[in-house]
């Protein structure tokens, strides 16, 4: 009965023992942010209308750099429109991350420019890492001026480089 009793405590030890604590005695926690670092190629698309008319359609090849900012929910975005040919240009964005989504948090105004007036347009962005390793965001500015609404649409997309 002795001998079983040690037995039982021996295996409840190796069992308790097996289960390893991070530093400090507590449980290692993983970033969710880990999963979606990394570099993103795909493309942009958009257009800006007046009313019903189009006054621009742009499109054109774009690079996503994705980083974690130093704030907990918090994620660097970094998309490089156009990268390597004529008019490349860059934006660097912060986006809080919930589950899967993300919304823009830095960025509250687009500058669209009619004719020789620039307008600034209350801006919004939204997008999600979808569990093909892809990154979508769909942006919008829209303000109405003189009856007429003013709207900017775009989105990027991207396939997440493996490395």
């Amino acid at each position: 009965m002795k001998r079983n009793f040690f037995y039982c405590i021996l295996l409840l030890g190796a069992l308790m023992g097996s289960c390893k604590p991070g530093e400090n005695g507590t449980e290692v926690e993983i970033d969710p942010r880990d999963q979606y670092t990394g570099s993103y190629t795909g493309g942009y698309t958009g257009q800006t209308t007046s009313g019903p008319f189009p006054l621009n359609i742009f499109s054109g090849p774009a690079v996503i750099e994705v980083t974690k900012a130093p704030a907990v929910k918090e994620m660097l975005i970094t998309i490089t429109y156009n990268k390597g040919i004529q008019f490349e240009n860059s934006e660097k964005l912060t986006a809080e991350l919930v589950d899967n989504k993300f919304t823009i948090i830095d960025k509250t105004k687009e500058p669209v420019t009619v004719g020789p007036t620039t307008y600034e347009l209350p801006y919004k962005a939204t997008g999600e890492f979808t569990i093909k390793n892809e990154f979508v965001m769909v942006t919008s500015a829209e303000i109405v001026r003189d009856g007429t609404t003013l709207k900017k649409v775009a989105s990027v997309t991207g396939a997440k480089k493996v490395n």
